[in-house]
């Protein structure tokens, strides 16, 4: 009976220190970061969407990094040729895991989404790792440096990062069933590493360089790995040897320095087949490919002068473009995929606080209307009543600050967040659905010059309090404009204003979604 007890106490006090925190939001992902933790990833996020936002850093006790100096944080930040990454420092018994779809990102090309330094026992588990759009030189997806007891379990690493795992004087390192793709140069370096073990893995469509680079390194295991349409030297080891287990290899150029033949279990085939899937990687798998734009940049940040005629650029063929340079990439690319939770603490639903849960998820940089919106919501931005703005209409409420303004009517279901000094704005509706659902449909739009003008649909379910996207409907109603989308302040219907054909198309609503009738 004593020995049942004590048993008991043990396996409840387990349970008690046990600490899992779910989150869905690169601010809370980021304050989740602590040892002896588990962090459970929901849907797509962006860590840019805190990591640009100088404000938010400083309020999370984020530390700026200095090669210089010991840094005395758990969470760095360090500053990129374009943007800013985030390094996790000395940190213990930390699991990072993702449900299914999980994915964490970064915008900037030349940062890494993960960064560990001096960390132990970090366990990598179920989630999409890359970058929202690709480039060279610097920034790879993982990264570890003089780390200890590391597992990658069921993830998937894609590019632009320029490979898929760095580590550097770092021991015991697990990675299985995991995938590296689409990688930018390499599939990983290893420099001073011991006890490297990658079991069960895919690597493919990695194209450039060394391939895999080993440097310094002690006991380095492949063990039923695949390796296919990889653009490069397979193998480069330097003072180094490795062990190939029963893997199969598709390579058309060059092996490097190691004889195949010395491993006999691992077939080779001088071909470049598609591998066939093994079930492998994250489940639900979102297979996500970093977007490849025009780069005028020329030798590792050398940029290109380039004289822009922005009337002769923006055509009615060109509004995604257009949007992806004034707002990003994530949202366009993820969205869709990516349904948002009501909190039941933000109860009655209404079109402040179903904004401010898409804000929360889909934040942007700075200087974005949403980020605007998101800080005056949570209290961290403080801003004026702007009295003439709330004589206009009854029951309005207006606001304005640093050269931003917000205005919305609950009772009229819309609202408005507006960076006037940067001209870009986020409208958002709220229509009630004949099957008792609710119909949000928001805009992003940034009318000088670089016009784009794009929308976002969700139908709320009040059972689940949950905004399921509704991509069918974005396109429905976006078509291929030049131009703007109106969302009501008053009445039900959508004007869509075509500039390039001086003229408008009505979405009249029929109770549930719209139908089309061509204006004046």
């Amino acid at each position: 009976m004593r020995k049942f007890l004590l048993s008991l106490f043990l396996l409840i006090s387990v349970g008690l220190n046990a600490k899992d925190y779910k989150v869905s939001t690169a601010l809370d992902f980021i304050k989740a970061l602590k040892p002896n933790r588990t962090v459970i990833i929901q849907g797509i996020i962006n860590l840019s969407d805190v990591l640009e936002n100088d404000h938010l850093c400083e309020q999370l006790g984020i530390e700026a990094y200095d090669d210089d100096l010991e840094p005395k944080s758990t969470l760095l930040r360090r500053e990129e040729y374009d943007g800013h990454m985030l390094i996790i420092n000395k940190v213990k018994n930390l699991t990072i895991k993702g449900e299914d779809g999980a994915a964490i990102l970064v915008s900037p090309r030349y940062a890494y989404p993960l960064s560990f330094l001096k960390c132990n026992g970090i366990k990598l588990i179920n989630f999409t790792a890359g970058h929202t759009d690709e480039g060279y030189c610097t920034g790879g997806v993982l990264e570890f440096k003089q780390c200890e007891d590391v597992e990658i379990d069921r993830c998937d690493l894609f590019g632009c990062g320029i490979e898929g795992i760095t580590a550097v004087g770092t021991s015991n390192l697990v990675c299985k069933k995991s995938i590296i793709r689409d990688c930018s140069y390499s599939i990983m370096e290893l420099r001073n590493c011991a006890n490297m073990t990658f079991e069960d893995c895919d690597f493919y469509r990695c194209r450039e360089y060394t391939l895999i680079a080993a440097s310094d390194c002690t006991n380095t295991n492949f063990i039923r790995c695949r390796m296919s349409q990889n653009q490069g030297t397979l193998f480069g080891l330097n003072n180094s040897v490795i062990t190939l287990s029963d893997c199969e290899i598709h390579h058309v150029g060059p092996i490097g320095n190691i004889n195949i033949k010395s491993y006999p279990t691992t077939r080779f085939f001088n071909d470049e087949d598609v591998l066939e899937g093994r079930g492998f990687g994250p489940t639900g798998r979102p297979n996500l490919r970093a977007s490849r734009e025009d780069d005028e940049t020329d030798e590792c940040g050398e940029e290109e002068e380039i004289e822009e005629d922005y009337y002769a650029v923006w055509d009615a063929e060109s509004v995604e473009e257009n949007h992806r340079k004034v707002f990003g990439n994530a949202l366009e690319d993820h969205w869709a995929n990516v349904p948002i939770t009501l909190p039941q603490s933000e109860g009655t639903p209404n079109i402040f606080n179903l904004t401010l849960a898409f804000c929360k998820q889909w934040t942007g940089n700075d200087d974005d209307p949403r980020r605007v919106f998101f800080e005056y919501a949570t209290g961290k931005r403080h801003m004026q009543i702007d009295k003439d703005g709330t004589s206009n209409i009854s029951g309005t409420k207006s606001y304005y600050g640093d050269g931003c303004s917000i205005n919305y009517n609950t009772k009229e279901g819309w609202l408005e967040s507006d960076n006037n000094e940067d001209a870009k704005n986020l409208k958002a509706a709220i229509w009630n659905r004949n099957d008792r659902h609710k119909l949000l449909i928001l805009v992003l739009e940034q009318p000088e010059l670089e016009m784009s003008a794009m929308c976002y649909c969700y139908d709320y379910d009040p059972a689940t309090r949950k905004l399921r996207p509704l991509p069918d409907m974005k396109e429905f109603i976006e078509m291929k404009h030049y131009g703007y989308i109106m969302l009501p302040k008053k009445g039900k219907d959508i004007t869509l204003t075509v500039l390039a054909t001086d003229g408008d198309v009505i979405f009249k609503w029929n109770g549930y979604s719209f139908n089309v009738k061509k204006g004046k």
